[in-house]
């Protein structure tokens, strides 16, 4: 249940994330490789850690 709930929520992220830096109007380009990719692996990578932690428990 919790793996399912893990890989639903990251599906979310990475889905939230792109819309929103298509909102904002980043371009994709230095800049997005250099801020955006970091921050999308920086919370798919929090997100495993929450969840590893939860599913220990």
């Amino acid at each position: 249940m919790w793996t399912l709930a893990k890989y639903i929520t990251i599906i979310i992220w990475v889905v939230l994330f792109s819309y929103l830096r298509e909102a904002i109007g980043v371009p994709n380009n230095i800049y997005y490789i250099i801020i955006g990719f970091p921050l999308l692996l920086g919370g798919i990578l929090l997100l495993e850690y929450l969840f590893e932690k939860k599913i220990k428990t």
